[in-house]
């Protein structure tokens, strides 16, 4: 009976079906847009997806399991209803865990003087700081050939470097691993990091020893 009230909450406040004060005629029309756009998708090469499989997932720290996937071209997740696909609303969810172990949450921050809201995979969750990576796919409409040298490019989707951030105090920023990038965000911890860094032999993104370091802090 819990898990029946999470998923009617669930699909209330998220769906893009029913018509809730953040929901208009627009997004319902986009919705069907972007349905029937899914058909015409073999025209294009590449994906929209990284993973175009749904998987379940526990949505905001519920109970209840949900077939999940995640538009890296539109930075949304997709939820599969009975009644078909549902783009879900970002403000209304927040937090991913899929079955596999892979979380998702959604990231508020500024990026060079633009604000984004946007999904990323967090890799690190340790004693307040987090380090996740954005990953997404970019669309490259169709080129015609300039000469009868050249071949026609089609339409593709093509997958863009991953930005890997760093977030702690509420604050997220960019982050390359690198022993003087963590020394900016946590300058009280400078003589700490580089010890660190030196007596481990720290290589650029190493998860797992960064953990150990946040451990500390």
């Amino acid at each position: 009976m819990r898990n029946l009230f999470f998923l009617f909450l669930f699909i209330m406040l998220a769906s893009n079906v029913y018509a809730q004060p953040q929901i208009t005629e627009t997004t319902i029309i986009r919705q069907v847009y972007v349905n029937n756009l899914d058909k015409k998708e073999e025209n294009i090469a590449g994906s929209k997806y990284f993973d175009d499989a749904f998987s379940s997932a526990k949505v905001n720290g519920g109970t209840g399991d949900f077939d999940i996937r995640y538009n890296a071209f539109l930075d949304i997740m997709e939820y599969k209803s009975e009644k078909g696909l549902v783009e879900l609303l970002k403000e209304n969810n927040t937090s991913f865990k899929f079955s596999n172990g892979d979380v998702y949450e959604l990231f508020n921050y500024s990026l060079k003087g633009t604000p984004v809201s946007r999904y990323q995979q967090v890799l690190v969750d340790t004693n307040g700081v987090k380090i996740s990576l954005f990953k997404s796919i970019k669309f490259n409409k169709a080129q015609p050939a300039a000469s009868s040298y050249q071949t026609d490019v089609p339409a593709n989707y093509k997958a863009l470097k991953d930005q890997l951030f760093i977030t702690f105090g509420g604050n997220t920023v960019p982050f390359d691993g690198k022993q003087k990038s963590l020394e900016e965000v946590f300058p009280a911890k400078a003589d700490v990091i580089k010890k660190f860094y030196k007596e481990h032999k720290v290589k650029d993104t190493d998860l797992t020893k960064l953990t150990d370091l946040f451990a500390t802090f």
